[in-house]
């Protein structure tokens, strides 16, 4: 039994496993799509309704990346690296630190990413809380 995708979708505690996580980003990237087309509709009520959806969504998906951590036994502040490589990418590109850089945080992000998606979390109960397949 998977946890429900759309349960705890602004918890910041708990844990969420990968067919969850990944049935969420599917959910989150089509309601998205829809936020973005009411933002881009030029309509100033669509607009505004738009972006009220997507900071939801933003804000959605810091909690359930916090749960998807959380089901690995890492703490949710890990959720940092992903600022954080953006910011790596940002000042490699700013300050010509070089291409190198830029491709090395690209490619952590990459594997993050796939780690959320692909390996499992810890079996049993974590410091977290109890093991969502159960």
């Amino acid at each position: 039994m998977s946890k429900p995708v759309f349960e705890d979708l602004f918890a910041f505690s708990g844990r969420r496993n990968r067919k969850s996580y990944n049935l969420y980003q599917v959910a989150m990237a089509l309601i998205g799509g829809l936020g973005e087309l009411m933002v881009a509709s030029g309509e100033v009520a669509l607009a505004v309704i738009g972006v009220l959806v997507l900071f939801a969504l933003g804000l959605s998906q810091i909690a359930v990346i916090t749960q998807r951590f959380r089901d690995f036994g890492w703490t949710g502040w890990s959720i940092v690296v992903f600022p954080g490589l953006v910011l790596l990418v940002v000042l490699a590109f700013s300050f010509d630190w070089g291409v190198g850089l830029v491709w090395l945080a690209i490619a952590a992000s990459i594997v993050v990413t796939l780690a959320l998606m692909c390996v499992p979390g810890n079996r049993g109960d974590n410091l977290y809380g109890p093991d969502p397949l159960r």
